[in-house]
């Protein structure tokens, strides 16, 4: 798909500056936190990779990375599922761990938000200090 389909997906990724920002954040890194977002569309995210300057190398590592935490999650709370008696004390373990890891990245994302809206005000009231 990538070889037959890039020349025309550069035209059109240029033409847009959405899907322009977007391939510019065509990296090993990024690849590998779309990936670990369990059940995200990752259909999507594999035409995203496919049709962006991303190098195969930094695909397959963007992806083996990523879908490694949160298979690992789906197979192992699966499994527990399937045999509640015996692993009933692990599942519940498991279940608080991804609660507090998802609700700490949450409130990561938040604070770091807030901090952004704070530097703005900061900054504006900088602004319309030295225009008076």
């Amino acid at each position: 798909m990538r070889t037959l389909f890039r020349n025309k997906a550069k035209k059109v990724i240029e033409k847009s500056k959405m899907l322009s920002k977007l391939d510019h954040y065509s990296t090993w890194q990024a690849m590998t936190l779309a990936r670990a977002v369990p059940y995200s569309p990752n259909g999507l995210v594999t035409a995203l990779g496919a049709l962006s300057r991303i190098s195969y190398r930094d695909y397959i590592l963007g992806c083996f990375i990523g879908k490694l935490p949160s298979v690992a999650c789906e197979v192992l709370v699966g499994h527990d599922l399937v045999m509640m008696e015996e692993h009933s004390m692990r599942l519940t373990i498991v279940l608080i761990v991804i609660a507090i890891v998802y609700g700490g990245l949450w409130y990561w994302h938040r604070r770091q938000q807030a901090k952004k809206v704070l530097h703005k005000i900061a900054d504006d009231l900088k602004d319309g200090e030295g225009r008076s």
